[in-house]
């Protein structure tokens, strides 16, 4: 029998099984850890940040009964998170019983009893209701996948969730959406 028809049967075997060894030891883990938040770095109760823009004047404020930001994760948790904007069209405020914001502080997630209220100088103010509501402060963006009401002087609005823009002053209903108009003089039959 000659041996040297199986040198390249044993380097392919070799070759075969340095590459599985490799790919094991490079092969990121498969057990994706939860973000430590059992050991949190800063605990504040009473808590204001605010955001001024680039000419100075205030731009937003984030206020809560209490934070605790957990270091492991760079995830911040709010109690009774209140963000409130200033504009000259009138204040914009979002409130909501629990609140989170991630590393880069660009989204604040509001969860649990989300009530938004725009309130303008003509008294023509705006009332939403849902149970989350992903707000990015900066850009004055929300949005929500969770069942919306609005209610606007005594027009009520329902839908299955919702994109707004307070620069560009624009609200959509996504889904189904139902809106309750009581019936004016001027649309009875």
């Amino acid at each position: 029998m000659n041996v040297d028809r199986f040198y390249p049967i044993i380097a392919l075997a070799f070759l075969a099984a340095g590459t599985l060894w490799l790919e094991r030891v490079t092969r990121a883990p498969e057990i994706v850890q939860q973000a430590d938040r059992t050991h949190p770095d800063f605990i504040g109760d009473n808590v204001r940040v605010a955001r001024f823009d680039t000419d100075g004047r205030l731009a937003y404020e984030l206020d809560a009964d209490r934070i605790t930001h957990y270091p492991a994760s760079d995830i911040t948790d709010l109690e009774r998170p209140h963000l409130r904007y200033h504009s000259e069209r009138g204040e914009t405020s979002a409130m909501a019983a629990r609140g989170e914001t991630g590393p880069d502080g660009e989204v604040v997630d509001l969860r649990g009893e989300v009530v938004v209220l725009r309130k303008s100088h003509d008294g023509d103010d705006l009332i939403i209701e849902s149970e989350t509501l992903s707000v990015w402060p900066d850009a004055q963006k929300a949005s929500t996948d969770s069942p919306v009401v609005l209610k606007n002087g005594n027009i009520t609005a329902y839908g299955d969730g919702m994109r707004a823009d307070n620069l560009a002053g624009t609200l959509d209903l996504v889904g189904a959406a139902r809106v309750l108009m009581p019936s004016s003089r001027r649309t009875r039959p």
